[in-house]
Formats: structure tokens, sequence, C-alpha cells
């Protein structure tokens, strides 16, 4: 069965869809797209390699040929506290090149500092070098805005990250950090091995969003909702659990940059190698208040 979520922006609560006795406004990421020369890229930001440590079990040059053999455009290595990056440099960590270009793919160059005192977040930064090695968690946030880079909350659900933040704690770096864009609302352990992430995952996502309230209200932002695997040991098309498809102009950094910023994807769950339909538009037009829409659809 495949799980494939498409939102567009409103702020009020999570809903699962349009009551048209209540007026809402939609504010949508996906308007302005020309969606006839869209490129629908499949991007995964969220895998390990041996250089994370214990418990990983595949070499860099291994998970890119897993990937680029699973169909993905856009990969991202997030090994802890390393940026295993460029990969024509694997090399210097005692590994095999690759070159994405020509394996037709995009590597973005990331990490995951793995914060976990109170008040602490595990991250997953991107277009940064900033991988929190001899940093604080705060240092390690501004250095990657001042890079440049975007930052998105790892699996916020897990039990570690659920108590040792409270909704001050993500407001706090949500105001003071506006590179931060996602929440990673899901995993390859969400609906299997950990069920309990995903109503903590909501809770806190619901809170988040009626904090922040319209557009039109003072010091309102958008939070982006991610999935992605979080790959460590399990290869083949359990690998393919978790993605997102990115919607471009060119498959570029500044198109793959400027879609996680705007909120121009969609992701999937639960894929295990099922492949989304090609979507061709997104026509959202219930009213006037704002919300949050989860659009969700099930394919068996």
């Amino acid at each position: 069965m495949l799980l494939i979520i498409i939102y567009t922006v409103a702020i009020i609560g999570m809903i699962s869809g349009c009551d048209r006795k209540t007026e809402i406004e939609w504010v949508s990421p996906y308007n302005d797209l020309d969606w006839s020369n869209t490129i629908q890229a499949k991007g995964q930001f969220h895998t390990h390699t041996l250089i994370s440590g214990e418990g990983r079990h595949f070499s860099p040059h291994e998970v890119v040929d897993l990937y680029h053999d699973l169909g993905y455009d856009i990969l991202a290595i997030t090994d802890r506290w390393n940026t295993t990056w460029p990969w024509q440099e694997f090399s210097s960590f005692g590994y095999e090149n690759r070159d994405p270009e020509t394996l037709g793919m995009l590597a973005i160059p990331e990490s995951e500092p793995q914060f976990g005192g109170l008040r602490q977040h595990h991250l997953i930064t991107l277009f940064t070098d900033a991988n929190g090695d001899g940093m604080s968690f705060e240092e390690t946030l501004a250095a990657s805005g001042e890079d440049g880079g975007l930052v998105s909350f790892a699996h916020p659900g897990r039990i570690n990250e659920y108590e040792n933040n409270e909704l001050e704690d993500y407001i706090y770096n949500l105001d003071k950090y506006p590179h931060i864009y996602g929440f990673e609302i899901f995993t390859s352990y969400t609906l299997s091995k950990d069920t309990e992430r995903w109503p903590r995952s909501k809770k806190i996502y619901s809170d988040i969003l009626k904090h922040y309230g319209s557009p039109a209200d003072n010091g309102w932002r958008p939070v982006w909702l991610t999935s992605t695997y979080d790959f460590s040991r399990i290869p083949g098309i359990h690998s393919d659990i978790g993605f997102q498809i990115q919607l471009l102009d060119n498959l570029d950094y500044n198109n793959v940059y400027n879609s996680l910023k705007d909120g121009s994807f969609f992701w999937v769950a639960q894929g295990y190698g099922e492949q989304p339909p090609v979507i061709e538009s997104i026509d959202i037009n219930c009213g006037i208040n704002t919300y949050y829409l989860i659009l969700c659809i099930l394919q068996a």
C-alpha cells in the first residue's frame, strides 16, 4: 500500500478533507507550478553509511549504488557528525569514489548532528558543512544558517527528542533560526517498529501550526513535513519506504534548495518499491479561512 502525502499550507490544525460548510483560505506551495514543465524528482534526504559508526552496514559508495538502482534523482548522505561529500572524494574515507553527474544524480551535502541533551535535537543539516562536530547545538544551528544551509528536525516523535523538547523549545528555535524549514514526520520506524512516533509527531506539529496562526498574523511562518527512510542497514525495496518528490524547473542545487524551503514537494511513505503516480495538477479552492490540509491518498 502506498501512502502519498500532498500538502497545501494552512495553519489552524491538521484536517483530512475539505468541508465546504467552512470557509477556508488555502495557501498552497503548488499554485505557481507549471505542471506540464515540472520535473518530479525522487529524493532521499536521510541515509547513513559506515562512517556513522556502530549499527551501520554499508559504505558510502554502496549506499549511492543502492539508491541509483532504485531510481533516485537526489541523494543526501547524513552521517552523524560528518559531511560525507563530495562523492568524488569518498576515497578520502577509504571507499570508492562515485561521480553523481555520470550517474545522473544530484548529491546534496548534508549531515546529522546527533545532539541528545535537554532542549536539544537530532538535526538534518543540508547544503552546509556545519555537521556539529566540535560545536554546541545552537552553534550548529547558527553556523548552518550563516552557510546558507537548511535544517529540519529529525524524528521528533522518537522518545529521546519527545522527552527532551517542549513546544516552547521548537518555537524558540523556529523563531531564532528561519532556515529551519522542516519537521521529519516519517522515517522507516514510524509505522512499524515505533508506532508511537506518529501520534507524538502529529501532536507536536499541530501545536506548532496553531502557534503560528495564519499568514495574516505577525510572525507567521510555514514549517513543512518531510518523509525519509533514515537508512542504515536493510537494503532492497525497504530502502524505498519513505521519500520525497521534489517539484523542480531543473535538477540542480538551487531548484532543490528552493523546493525544500518553499514546500514545493510531496512525500511518500510505506512505498515498498511502489512508484507514486505522476501528478498533473493540484487545485484547492474551498473558501477563505486558513487551515493546514494534509491530503492522504491510499493506493493498494
